[in-house]
């Protein structure tokens, strides 16, 4: 009995010990973050996880701060990994699922970037942010591969101002159609950026830009 009275003190004595460092370390981090210091407070905040990371698990709000430390210090990974447990617990789901695709957008990854916006959405149908975020990114998209096609026509026709050749000459007929090619290319992204925010006035003018480019230049029937 003395034996499995002893363990059972030391087991007692572990946890408090454990339980008085988790709001130790945790304390250290709130001060910290208080005053910006967002590595320090983030390396307070592990410590309360490793401390007790059963305890810590629960703590949504913290685990948010943590998330919201990491993204100010850069430590990008760590900020995704965060925001996501918040994510899939549902706590401040929209805001971590929006640092989640700033976070990848951050290191230039776009496929990244472009999966969270769409896991969020699925998530927060209604979210104008996320939308906004979302159908940005197609807008940006598709002028950039409208543009591809822009600069080749350019091209083509100072060459034809310079009397190179004319808008007849085989040269001509093929800068047209590496031209239709990237019009054509840009269009779908162009399409998902209106059926995500079919108002937005700046999308529509690219459709209508986009068709007519391609009515001009392509081979009269």
């Amino acid at each position: 009995m003395k034996k499995i009275f002893a363990v059972l003190c030391l087991m007692l004595s572990v946890v408090t010990l454990n339980a008085q460092d988790v709001v130790k370390f945790k304390n250290a981090g709130y001060e910290a973050l208080k005053a910006k210091k967002y590595s320090v407070a983030l390396e307070n905040f592990e410590k309360a996880f490793v401390a007790d990371a059963e305890r810590m698990g629960k703590e949504n709000n913290t685990i948010y701060n943590m998330g919201t430390c990491a993204y100010k210090i850069k430590d990008y990974d760590k900020a995704i990994k965060y925001f996501t447990t918040c994510f899939d617990n549902g706590f401040k789901g929209e805001k971590a699922i929006r640092y989640i695709a700033y976070s990848y957008k951050k290191q230039k990854d776009t496929e990244g970037y472009v999966a969270s916006l769409q896991k969020g959405l699925e998530k927060y149908p209604n979210s104008i942010s996320l939308k906004k975020s979302l159908a940005k990114h197609y807008l940006l998209d598709a002028n950039k591969t409208y543009s591809k096609g822009i600069k080749v026509l350019t091209e083509a026709n100072q060459k034809v101002a310079a009397k190179a050749f004319d808008t007849n000459a085989p040269q001509y007929k093929a800068a047209q159609a590496k031209a239709v090619a990237s019009f054509k290319e840009a269009l779908p992204a162009c399409e998902k950026s209106l059926e995500i925010n079919p108002d937005n006035a700046q999308a529509k003018q690219m459709k209508a830009n986009i068709e007519k480019s391609i009515a001009q230049n392509s081979p009269k029937k």
